[in-house]
């Protein structure tokens, strides 16, 4: 059963209730100016630590996006702390009875490192990992931008002196509103490249705030402005936090289902490419604009553009080798699983076959002796059935290290070939040689002492059929199984329990060794 949105019962009340009680303090202040723009400061605050607050509880019950959550916090509270110290800077110029400061100073430089933590956010890969080695390489690349960002737009570096050509208030503002409009066009992006319904529904409020919040602060900018008192227009300024507020309360809560539940996205891996480009480009094309006022600085960044570009590639460089280091080693587990029988952890059918043409092939370059041995349980079914399935396999897991102790070297192969049946391939042996190995299998079964009376006796036995061709020839080693094959059909033929051989010419001439 799906879990319905979390709605507090009056979060509607939220909205005009803050916008009403900034009216009533406005209302009361329209006489005096100081208390006017106190009040407005007052509530921009306000609703900036009110949306801090939500933006802390969605991260703390974050399933997939608490990163998403948590670089949007620290966004709003650098505006707040922005948004304090200008307050107080204006408020104790109207208070002293001066003019506002045009001093270049820290407030503005906090004003442009506010969209750092966007600017993050809106990098973050959808559909993959962040790791935390690019965040912090993209971090700095942020924090480099908007350090250069400040330095144009005022001509200065800063906390040094007065800007030569200080840049007016008008074109400050359209620099924060095309600013607006770049970040709303970049969560259109983003919004479109979400590759989970959560990651989706946090783009989308993240839209709707930001077209909100652009519409509305670049009104209130071209409205009240250049007015030197507080008015009315200054609820435009608390409308968009307000809601944003109201679209979080409302937000579904995350669940680990819809966080998993993944939809291909080739738009996303487009632009998770597409992105440290775009960082590095910008850094480049801004330093060398630097360069030309400031060359030292600009020179300095150009350096460090290129060393956080070359840590970029040597991580994405290593984690690549990682990666297919790991993909290799599970291939291989895979490959093994693929080729091992669970039962008795020998090879498997799929295993002894490739073993075998291998094994064919290379004693046909060789011209050298290749012998196989088939082995089969006497009378399985008799213990099965008498003892139940669980014997059985005991039995069968009992016999396969039995037999494969009873393998003189390491490139002989036991195979489990079906059922009771087992196989092994022996290299480079002869007709003796085979037989000796048969002779100690059957000698390391009788020790076991496995409880089965039939006609075989009181205990579980085995029969093997060997084959040997001393000179093969042709292109498989299906001859050399089939042999195999019919001297265990023998060897059952004549009483189980029993060895038997054929040997290469045997096979096309003579039949039963």
């Amino acid at each position: 059963m799906l879990r319905q949105p979390f709605r507090p019962r009056y979060s509607v009340l939220l909205a005009p209730g803050l916008i009403g009680l900034e009216a009533l303090g406005l209302m009361a202040a329209r006489n005096d100016v100081m208390r006017g723009w106190t009040v407005t400061f007052l509530f921009l605050v306000a609703t900036d630590l009110i949306v801090l607050t939500l933006c802390c509880w969605r991260a703390q019950r974050a399933v997939s996006l608490q990163r998403h959550w948590v670089l949007l916090a620290i966004s709003v509270l650098m505006g707040a702390i922005a948004l304090v110290l200008r307050g107080w800077i204006y408020l104790s110029s109207l208070s002293a009875g001066q003019p506002t400061p045009l001093q270049v100073d820290y407030t503005d430089f906090l004003m442009i490192l506010d969209y750092v933590p966007t600017v993050i956010l809106l990098s973050h890969p959808s559909g993959k990992p962040y790791l935390r080695s690019f965040l912090w390489i993209d971090s700095i690349q942020a924090v480099i931008i908007a350090y250069l960002v400040f330095v144009t737009l005022f001509d200065v570096v800063p906390f040094t002196y007065m800007a030569r050509h200080p840049v007016s208030g008008d074109a400050l503002i359209d620099f924060y509103n095309n600013v607006d409009i770049a970040m709303c066009a970049i969560l259109v992006l983003r919004l479109f490249a979400a590759t989970t319904e959560d990651e989706r529904r946090f783009y989308r409020l993240f839209c709707w705030y930001m077209f909100v919040d652009t519409v509305l602060i670049a009104l209130h900018n071209k409205i009240a402005g250049q007015l030197p008192y507080a008015s009315y227009y200054e609820l435009l300024g608390v409308v968009p936090n307000l809601f944003f507020c109201i679209l979080v309360l409302h937000l579904p809560r995350e669940r680990a289902d819809t966080a998993k539940a993944r939809f291909p996205n080739n738009f996303a891996d487009f632009l998770n490419i597409a992105s440290p480009v775009i960082f590095t480009t910008a850094l480049l094309l801004m330093s060398i604009q630097i360069a030309r006022h400031y060359f030292d600085f600009g020179a300095s960044v150009l350096v460090a553009v290129f060393v956080l570009y070359g840590l970029r590639v040597t991580v994405l460089q290593r984690n690549y080798e990682t990666a297919q280091r790991d993909l290799q080693q599970a291939r291989d587990r895979l490959e093994a699983l693929s080729l091992t029988d669970a039962l008795t952890g020998l090879a498997n059918r799929r295993a002894f076959d490739r073993t075998l043409e291998t094994e064919w092939l290379r004693a046909v370059r060789a011209n050298r002796a290749l012998s196989l041995l088939m082995i089969d349980i006497d009378h399985f079914k008799a213990l099965n059935d008498r003892y139940g399935h669980q014997a059985g396999d005991r039995c069968l897991a009992e016999f396969a290290q039995a037999l494969r102790a009873a393998l003189p070297r390491r490139t002989d192969l036991l195979a489990r070939y079906g059922g009771e049946e087992f196989a092994a391939i022996l290299p480079d042996t002869d007709r003796l040689g085979a037989n000796i190995v048969a002779r100690t299998m059957q000698e390391s079964v009788n020790q076991l002492r496995i409880e089965n009376r039939t006609s075989t006796g009181r205990y579980a036995s085995i029969s093997i059929g060997i084959a040997t061709f001393d000179s093969p020839q042709g292109d498989t080693g299906g001859f050399l199984l089939q042999a195999a094959d019919r001297a265990l059909y023998a060897a059952k033929e004549k009483g189980r329990n029993r060895i038997e051989a054929y040997v290469e010419d045997d096979v096309f001439d003579t039949g039963l060794s």
